[in-house]
């Protein structure tokens, strides 16, 4: 049983992997054809003054980070009623 879970889950670390580079090549393929942004210096950032960078990256960006990687997928899993059962005492 453990070969298999073991081999499941280097299956579904793979297919993450390529889906996760797919989505840049993908994402990298639309600036290209229809923004043509490039930017080589601060991650975009070139234009504001030290405290709208300091605004963005210490107070805006982890708030949106806190909503897009940790709140919106408990809400998803909550309405579909999905439960991780490993993690219940």
């Amino acid at each position: 049983m453990r070969n298999n879970e073991a081999f499941f889950l280097v299956c579904m670390f793979s297919i993450i992997l390529f889906l996760a580079l797919l989505n840049g090549y993908f994402f990298n393929w639309i600036n290209d054809i229809f923004f043509n942004y490039n930017n080589n210096s601060e991650n975009g950032l070139k234009d504001f003054s030290i405290i709208e960078k300091f605004i963005i990256i210490i107070i805006v960006g982890p708030i949106i980070e806190t909503l897009i990687f940790q709140y919106l997928p408990n809400e998803a899993l909550e309405k579909l009623k999905i439960i991780n059962k490993k993690y219940l005492l």
